[in-house]
C-alpha cells in the first residue's frame, strides 16, 4: 500500500511534519498532538495547521534548488 502523507505545520517552532494517512479510515479528523523532533520539530505538544501538497511541493522544489546553487 502506498503512503500517502498529509502535511501539518507546528505553530510554536513552525517545523513541517508528515504524517501516513493512508492506514486510517476517517481522513478529515487526522492531526499530529505532538511536534515530532525526528521530523525536525520541537518535539512539544502544540496546534497544527494542515497544508496543501502543492505548497509542500513548491517547498522541496526551493530547498532542493538552493542545494544545487551552493
Amino acid at each position: 500500500m502506498k503512503a500517502e502523507l498529509e502535511y501539518f505545520e507546528c505553530q510554536k517552532c513552525g517545523a513541517i511534519i508528515s504524517i501516513d494517512v493512508s492506514k486510517e479510515i476517517e481522513k478529515k479528523n487526522i492531526y499530529p498532538m505532538r511536534c515530532d523532533a525526528k521530523q525536525g520539530g520541537c518535539g512539544s505538544v502544540s496546534r497544527f495547521i494542515r497544508l496543501k501538497k502543492e505548497y509542500i511541493k513548491e517547498k522541496q522544489l526551493e530547498e532542493f534548488e538552493k542545494k544545487i546553487l551552493e
